[in-house]
């Protein structure tokens, strides 16, 4: 574990396959308005849309490979 700026400590693990769809709903989340993506995107309803399906085909890329990684406080 490693420690964050507040104190907390924070563990960094693979993530596992049961985790991949709240891991897309947390990216699409933070990277939500993205230019790069909303630059792609019509609308921002349209990009919010796209943007679970993008990070989908990475973490569906990486994850046979064991690069998919996961911080938890």
């Amino acid at each position: 574990p490693v420690t964050d700026v507040r104190g907390a400590e924070i563990s960094i693990n693979q993530l596992q396959a049961s985790e991949h769809d709240e891991a897309l709903a947390v990216l699409a989340r933070a990277f939500w308005p993205d230019p790069v993506f909303g630059f792609f995107a019509k609308t921002r309803v349209q990009e919010h849309q796209m943007l679970p399906g993008a990070f989908g085909a990475f973490v569906a890329d990486a994850a046979p490979f064991d690069k998919c990684w996961a911080a938890r406080a």
